[in-house]
């Protein structure tokens, strides 16, 4: 197996062929090195806000997007999902406010398609916001734009952001995806699929959260994408 550093070099060079890389049949094990997505695009994984006192003290970890680090891309910022109502995963961290706010939008005309606002609990940690199914669904090929922001009330409102694109699995994929569950978040990863990948392996960990296995993919599934910082923290319910 290659050493992860070298293997993830190599998965970025060839970026622009992640979308066709099921078309040669791949070994697929749950403890192989995880695979980032080779899209080319993020949105800022740092919140564009200030802190004030609704995060507390400047030494604790920021409001963070679990997405690719933008540093890692050089296209236009954007990650994939082949799911009509996807999940975004965030990292809230210790904070006064008590409502996160989430919202979506067609990034070219700025049309809203959801917004939500979620009450927070004290414990910091990681937070999955999912698009309900009895919203609209997103179409194919259209580029949204995701915004997560804090309530606070004596400052300015921390937020983070993202683009998304739906995109319908090709027969190779769809094939691929009959695997196991525990074997699903990979084939996602593999092919350049974040949104999916992460989330089902975040559903995974949530329903065995002593499994080590699933422990130790997460970490290297967080760190391959320089998200280090927020690797170990809990997932939370709102």
């Amino acid at each position: 197996m290659l050493k992860p550093s070298l293997f993830l070099k190599l998965i970025f060079i060839g970026s622009t062929l992640a979308l066709n890389l099921l078309l040669i049949p791949l070994p697929l094990q749950a403890q192989d090195d995880p695979v980032p997505p080779g899209t080319g695009g993020t949105g800022d994984t740092k919140p564009g806000g200030t802190r004030g006192t609704c995060l507390g003290d400047t030494t604790s970890q920021s409001l963070t997007a679990l997405i690719p680090a933008i540093e890692q891309r050089t296209e236009q910022p954007l990650e994939l999902t082949t799911l009509p109502h996807p999940t975004v995963l965030i990292y809230i961290p210790k904070t006064e406010a008590k409502i996160v706010k989430f919202i979506i939008v067609e990034d070219q005309s700025n049309k809203p398609i959801y917004k939500t606002e979620i009450n927070l609990q004290k414990q910091p940690g990681i937070l999955a916001i999912e698009m309900p199914k009895n919203q609209p669904e997103l179409k194919d090929e259209v580029v949204y734009r995701w915004t997560v922001s804090l309530d606070c009330t004596d400052s300015i409102d921390p937020s983070v952001q993202g683009w998304i694109k739906r995109i319908q699995p090709n027969p190779e994929l769809t094939q691929a995806l009959q695997k196991t569950p525990a074997e699903q978040w990979l084939v996602y990863a593999k092919a350049g699929i974040w949104y999916d990948a992460i989330a089902t392996l975040a559903t995974l960990r949530q329903a065995e959260p002593n499994n080590p296995q699933l422990e130790s993919n997460w970490q290297e599934l967080l760190q391959s994408v320089k998200l280090d910082a927020v690797a170990k923290a809990p997932l939370i319910q709102p």
